[in-house]
């Protein structure tokens, strides 16, 4: 078994996510071409992107500290799983099924846009929208900024980041960022189906690779896309470093300044700084009813 793990590895690190990343734009581009149906293609895909993810992070865990425990995912995990899942329909796969389903009746400012072009700009308005909502959920100040922390600190709780760890998070922070941002942008925009299924492949597919425990090494695809090198700084505690707010791309990080990436080197620690100012994050009722208790403080006051 160590063997075979030692000469797959080096596919693994280099090959994993341009692979993924090559079947998932093969797979839109036969499916736009034929006008398949979106929504029976769309939902295999994303749960064959999870297994495969799934299996290389049992497999070839980058610090066995950072990974998926049993004590993790029973007691926490699985938790937000039924929760978010009650939220979301279920989890990731159905707010795009759900995307690709109202954008068949939309009516909007790009409903007659060659998809060349609703494409880019339904991810840079996506992009945008989630970059500065993110942002400000960290740094921002006053109530509101108070407020937006304490929905969005249950995602930077557990002290390790793997595939399903990014199902951990307040209802209302996802609400926010899946719901509003991804399933009900593209059909206020007027995006067409094959738009929308594109849209949302590409996303599912980063958010899935972004919280892996492995040692992936993308190279100027870091530069690009939010991958686990840049993503696993997000995850800091060291607040100086905690950036990256982009979900997909990077370009606002770029644009705005907050684009952190030293190859080769990991964060210290994840999670929260002063830790014992938060509840467990395996108190699933403690943590929703967090934003509306004024004890809870806004995340390290060094942001300020």
């Amino acid at each position: 078994m160590n063997q075979l793990r030692n000469l797959l590895q080096p596919f693994v690190t280099y090959g994993a996510y341009p692979f993924t990343l090559v079947i998932c734009l093969t797979v839109c581009t036969y499916a736009v071409w034929w006008q398949l149906d979106f929504k029976a293609v769309y939902g295999p895909m994303v749960m064959g992107l999870m297994g495969f993810y799934l299996v290389i992070e049992l497999m070839f865990p980058l610090k066995q500290e950072w990974g998926m425990t049993f004590r993790n995912f029973f007691h926490r995990d699985v938790k937000f799983l039924v929760l978010n899942g009650v939220v979301q329909g279920v989890g990731q796969a159905a707010v795009g099924w759900v995307a690709i389903t109202l954008s068949l009746d939309s009516k909007g400012p790009l409903q007659n846009v060659p998809f060349y072009f609703a494409l880019p700009i339904l991810c840079l308005l996506s992009e945008f929208l989630h970059y500065w909502y993110h942002r400000l959920s960290h740094e921002f100040g006053g109530r509101i900024g108070t407020f937006l922390w304490k929905t969005h600190a249950a995602h930077h709780l557990p002290d390790r980041v793997y595939v399903l760890m990014h199902v951990v998070g307040h209802p209302l922070d996802l609400l926010a960022m899946n719901i509003l941002m991804m399933a009900i942008l593209p059909p206020i925009l007027g995006c067409t189906p094959d738009v929308t299924f594109v849209f949302v492949v590409i996303s599912n597919l980063h958010g899935i690779v972004s919280h892996l425990n492995v040692d992936i090494r993308a190279g100027w695809f870091n530069y690009l896309f939010s991958l686990p090198e840049v993503h696993r700084y997000h995850h800091s505690t060291d607040v100086r470093e905690a950036k990256n707010y982009g979900s997909v791309w990077m370009l606002f990080d770029h644009v705005f300044g907050t684009f952190v990436y030293r190859p080769g080197e990991l964060p210290g620690q994840l999670g929260v700084a002063e830790r014992a100012k938060y509840p467990d994050s395996t108190k699933i009722l403690a943590l929703l009813a967090m934003p509306f208790r004024p004890e809870t403080s806004k995340r390290e006051t060094a942001l300020k």
